[in-house]
């Protein structure tokens, strides 16, 4: 099994703990990335750019220029040319079909995957790891024969039954088992919804019929506590179900459904929402107010004057997290400007501007019960893309989204978002496919940053570093660990169980 990371804006990152790890991006992702991933521009031919830029002169070029320096990392630049431990006919029986020559073997349960995927790296990888290891056991050999088999899986080729053939059979924990082309699972995440299915298969354990995945083990459906409107609660857990609170409801563990009654908040609470579920809170919302001439109140109570014909930021917030929760508050800034003359006579505010979602909503004197947004937007259903201009007017012309292309709501914003997606693939023994389907070979064992953004995102910045660690042989290197930072938090994948939360690497 494997560790998954998942962003709600389509970020994936998987590792199995041990020598293979994979990034899938949303098509959104275009033009932007950089890293031993490449830049996804659709173009493999121009995938070896180094840090700064520039077209990497070799392969130990562009692996240096994406090399992670940290004082606890041990590291060194490893071998390109002449790096086989083995002698000539050792490496010849290692080619053949009975070892590294099974993954591109005529007629054999990869020979498909050929036509689309170059089996070529893979099959010398596998040559190498076996020369550095001198084991002729099954060990290296699945490792490297899946590699290859998985990168097939991910863009949508079927495979045949490898490990039957090569003996390596995989082994499932308890109330599993093995399926070499699984496309669907249920989890207790998904009870309500059914099976989550993939456009593509992998291979995996998957829970014997009455089970389902929690985290890594398959429990009784029974265990999972209960489903409401895409939430899992734990029994017992509460809530209101509607946007006024007036339906409380529970998870009853009995029978694992949410039971609900008319009970609404009291008198000296207020509905919140949180996470698309409903709490009654306790009224402690505080008011800044701006009044007269140029009187300030703050959310604490200090009262203030001061006079300015200057724009000035009333509030805005800062980059902190809820100490409840671990969601962070969605940003917004609120700037007043005051008439324009001299200071010394009393000052009105003339217009207030709200910065949010990626939108300026401008409310002025002179318009009154009128709002100015200053972007352009989209319809409900992203047939019209409309533009504010003069007063109380709005100017639509017919667009449509493309076909790879669909309407959804993202950060607040309405618009055509792409729906499609990217892999890059990074196996032990330093083997990579980029984004755009370049493959490369780089067998140090020094941390390489996989993939970061390089054009600026809206509100989303992500980073991943994978550290390729010597195994007990010389020049063969495993993934150990995967280091993935998602805006300000950074995340640990140690090994295929665990992800750890780091709150300071400094």
């Amino acid at each position: 099994m494997s560790t998954a990371v998942e962003t709600d804006f389509g970020l994936l990152v998987t590792y199995d703990g041990d020598h293979y790890a994979a990034i899938s991006v949303p098509g959104s992702y275009i033009n932007a990335t950089c890293g031993l991933c490449g830049n996804y521009n659709k173009n493999p031919e121009d995938d070896v750019l180094r840090s700064d830029g520039k077209l990497a002169t070799s392969v130990l070029d562009l692996g240096e220029s994406w090399r992670v320096y940290h004082p606890e990392w041990k590291c060194s630049p490893g071998c390109l040319d002449n790096c086989s431990l083995c002698d000539m006919a050792m490496e010849s029986l290692y080619f053949g079909p009975e070892y590294c020559g099974f993954i591109n073997k005529t007629g054999g349960p990869l020979w498909e995957c050929g036509a689309i995927v170059d089996p070529t790296a893979f099959v010398h990888s596998c040559v190498y790891d076996l020369c550095s290891i001198r084991d002729n056991g099954t060990g290296g050999l699945c490792q490297a024969i899946q590699a290859y088999a998985l990168v097939c899986q991910a863009l949508g080729i079927l495979i045949g039954d490898w490990r039957g053939q090569t003996g390596c059979a995989l082994a499932c924990p308890e109330n599993s088992h093995f399926e070499e082309c699984m496309s669907c699972s249920e989890s207790c995440d998904t009870l309500s919804m059914g099976p989550v299915c993939l456009d593509s298969c992998v291979e995996g354990c998957q829970c014997d019929k009455g089970f389902v995945l929690r985290g890594t083990q398959c429990i009784l459906r029974s265990d999972c506590g209960c489903s409401f409107e895409g939430h899992q609660l734990a029994t017992n857990q509460s809530f209101w179900m509607d946007i006024d609170c007036q339906y409380f409801c529970y998870c009853n563990g009995s029978d694992n459904s949410v039971r609900c009654e008319n009970l609404p908040c009291k008198e000296d609470e207020y509905c919140l929402e949180e996470s698309g579920l409903y709490y009654c809170q306790a009224r402690t919302d505080a008011s800044c107010i701006i009044s007269g001439y140029s009187h300030y109140l703050t959310f604490d109570g200090f009262a203030f004057d001061f006079q300015s014909s200057c724009p000035l930021v009333l509030c805005t917030t800062i980059d902190r997290q809820r100490s409840e929760k671990s969601d962070i508050f969605p940003q917004f800034t609120v700037v007043a400007k005051n008439e324009d003359r001299d200071p010394s006579l009393a000052l009105w505010v003339k217009q207030v501007e709200v910065e949010v979602f990626s939108y300026s909503i401008v409310i002025h004197r002179a318009y009154k019960h009128t709002v100015l947004p200053k972007q352009l937007f989209w319809n409900s259903d992203c047939t019209r893309r409309c533009r504010c201009f003069r007063r109380n007017l709005i100017q639509c012309d017919p667009r449509q989204c493309k076909s790879d292309e669909e309407c959804a709501l993202q950060n607040g914003v309405r618009g055509c978002f792409s729906m499609k997606s990217s892999y890059c693939i990074a196996a032990g023994g330093g083997v990579f496919r980029t984004f755009d389907g370049a493959f490369l070979r780089f067998p140090a064992n020094c941390a390489f940053v996989l993939s970061t953004i390089c054009q600026k995102l809206p509100d989303i910045s992500f980073q991943l570093i994978i550290n390729f660690d010597k195994w007990t042989y010389p020049n063969l290197t495993v993934i150990s660990p995967v280091y993935f930072y998602i805006n300000e938090e950074q995340i640990l994948i140690s090994d295929r169980n665990t992800i750890k939360l780091i709150e300071d690497m400094k």
